[in-house]
């Protein structure tokens, strides 16, 4: 995938050119992907990097001519024009790159990076004269950079398999995270599913003395200094006013005049909003939506796009995603791109929108993801109720995220029969200790909702959001206009009250696209601004017609857990190459597959993250090749 690979030895290491091609091949899908690689003569680091090779984005490593310092840069930094030129030594024929605006904001600020720099991103950069090494990445941590070090070996990487690809690295299982993934889908926390390898906290800062082989890590407090902000005491109108007009100018500010730029459309309120500010007489803009058969979304996205005056590219699927070997290969696929912390039911349906991100050539794609903290009743695990969650009191905020963000998905199941060894010893006790170390990193007299929202941020959207589309930036740019950085700070300090009902969602789309709030949302099919008399005749018949199963075929979280091939859990799971690792009890497990087969359809969850904890093992503990990346190196004394 896109992204950075580096390593660094103080005293120099004669296998660097091997182990950084080795690395670079791990990150790299597909041959359509471009990458680089820049070395120190001596032997005592290597930086890589692999992109999409669109535009200007393109990921090209930077070196100062005057200090020689190195600067490799992924991802997209959100800046205003004037923000751009303005570290221009001189006129230029045209702005600087990213990478170059880093490298020359770095070296002004003699050798710091000011926190809080809007934008996408992870960066190296290589201080020859200070003789050190600053890997860093964005305050949200939308592009994740994960770290090994020892015996003043350091490997860091975008992705945990492209460190696995340096054979000194042991490849123990970490218990406690995979018991977080068994119960939560994903990992909390700086853990990984591999021991050593450590998440680098969003924000932080990571520097390798490259003179001692030392290694610092320093986290960022503005994420904090976001959510200890006093709410606005404004009037409503000139709060909403203003945090609609920053929604827009994040959304300009992601939007690149040189390349295509879609949003991803569904019939709701988080890619409708972005609809809403979309200027398509200013840059190139359209809308992607895809569905099943028969599925509502197809006809309110065809109107939402033409009330935005913006194409639409519609993709229907048919079954083909779910036939066996398609659906097998889907699934590895993802679970690859995702090193296995994103534990999924539904990778086969975001491998299938992937690739069609790939097959229409959208370039940057905007998506409603993390629209959620600013809906806080509407974001679906972590949906609040004013009266009922925040105004209970202090006390009850921890059980209430700890309730909702457990994924309930073995219910129907008895881990104490299914697992065995250390999985089964690992399971109970080791989800509640994770979410309360995490937890205690909250400030305790934040108001509750900044609470969740803090949760929300640093934990479920970015193990949830960001892991699922790291599968979609394989084949384009993923963008999130609602967390950008001055929108979140902005929408924290909105009061409470303006954050249900879709008030902040609504306000946007009144001040920029009214006409949006006529077309009806894909969950109720009733237009936003829809009286009483329209509710009681098209919204609740929907409702209970959904329940018994009217619309099964609108609705891919139904439609997949039915359709899905049976037999895929019989030769996964009940392989002898999955039951000699021994931590699943062969009879218990066999029963609970004949159970779904039989009808219990709420078993398909904990059945998939078994399946996929099993393919991740198959790919990353027992696979031992890697390719080996051929690009030119360049030489770190240029």
């Amino acid at each position: 995938m896109p992204g950075l690979v580096g390593l660094a030895q103080a005293t120099g290491a004669r296998d660097l050119e091997t182990s950084i091609s080795r690395a670079i091949g791990a990150l790299r899908y597909g041959s359509s992907q471009q990458s680089e690689k820049v070395m120190d003569p001596d032997g005592r680091w290597a930086i890589g990097c692999v992109d999409l090779g669109l535009g200007d984005s393109r990921v090209i490593p930077c070196r100062h001519p005057a200090t020689g310092t190195w600067v490799v840069f992924s991802g997209r930094l959100h800046l205003d024009p004037s923000e751009r030129s303005a570290v221009s030594e001189k006129p230029a024929d045209r702005p600087p790159t990213d990478a170059e605006f880093l490298l020359h904001l770095y070296e002004d600020s003699a050798g710091r990076i000011p926190p809080g720099l809007r934008g996408s991103f992870s960066a190296a950069i290589v201080d020859n004269r200070r003789k050190r090494l600053v890997v860093l990445n964005d305050t949200i941590g939308q592009r994740p950079i994960y770290y090994w070090i020892r015996n003043q070996r350091l490997i860091f990487a975008s992705t945990v398999q492209a460190i696995l690809a340096d054979p000194a690295v042991p490849r123990h299982v970490n218990q406690t995270a995979l018991a977080d993934l068994m119960e939560y889908r994903y990992v909390l926390g700086e853990k990984t599913l591999i021991e050593d390898i450590s998440l680098l906290d969003p924000g932080a800062t990571l520097t390798y003395d490259l003179a001692s082989g030392a290694l610092r890590v320093e986290k960022d407090d503005s994420l904090d200094g976001w959510f200890s902000a006093p709410a606005d005491s404004r009037n409503p109108k000139v709060v909403l006013d203003e945090v609609a007009e920053l929604f827009n100018l994040s959304v300009q500010r992601i939007c690149d005049p040189q390349l295509q730029n879609t949003v991803s459309l569904s019939g709701g309120m988080d890619s409708r909003a972005v609809m809403s500010v979309v200027q398509p007489e200013r840059v190139a803009i359209n809308s992607y939506t895809a569905g099943l058969p028969g599925s509502v979304d197809r006809r309110i996205t065809g109107k939402i796009a033409r009330a935005a005056h913006c194409e639409r590219i519609y993709s229907e699927w048919g079954s083909d995603f779910l036939q066996p070997d398609n659906y097998r290969r889907l699934t590895e696929e993802a679970i690859a791109m995702t090193d296995g912390m994103r534990g999924s039911s539904f990778h086969p349906m975001t491998m299938t929108l992937a690739e069609d991100y790939g097959k229409f050539n959208l370039e940057i794609a905007l998506t409603g993801h993390g629209g959620e903290f600013a809906k806080l009743d509407r974001a679906y695990g972590f949906s609040l109720d004013l009266e009922r969650d925040i105004r209970s009191g202090h006390g009850q905020m921890k059980q209430t995220i700890f309730s909702k963000m457990s994924a309930g998905q073995w219910s129907r199941l008895d881990r104490q029969k299914l697992f065995r060894g250390n999985l089964r010893d690992s399971q109970e006790d080791a989800v509640r200790t994770s979410f309360d170390r995490e937890f205690e990193k909250i400030d305790p007299s934040l108001p509750l909702e900044q609470q969740v929202s803090y949760f929300f941020l640093r934990e479920y959207f970015r193990k949830h959001a960001v892991l699922s589309n790291r599968i979609h930036g394989n084949f384009s740019e993923i963008e999130y206009p609602f967390v950008a950085e001055d929108f979140v700070r902005a929408v924290l300090r909105t009061p409470v009250e303006m954050r249900f009902n879709h008030g902040i969602h609504r306000h946007i789309i009144q001040v920029h696209n009214p006409s949006l709030l006529r077309i009806p949302i894909s969950d109720t099919r009733a237009p936003l601004d829809s009286g009483l008399m329209w509710k009681l005749l098209v919204t609740r018949p929907y409702s209970l017609l959904r329940r018994y199963g009217f619309f099964e075929t609108d609705i891919p979280e139904v439609y997949i857990p039915r359709a899905t091939p049976n037999h895929v859990f019989d030769e996964v799971l009940l392989s002898a190459e999955c039951l000699d690792r021994g931590d699943l009890d062969p009879g218990y497990l066999s029963s609970a597959i004949e159970r779904y087969k039989g009808g219990e359809i709420e078993l398909f969850h904990p059945l998939n993250t078994l399946l996929a904890h099993e393919l991740w093992c198959r790919f990353s503990l027992d696979r031992h090749d890697q390719p080996v990346d051929a690009s030119p190196v360049g030489n770190g004394n240029q």
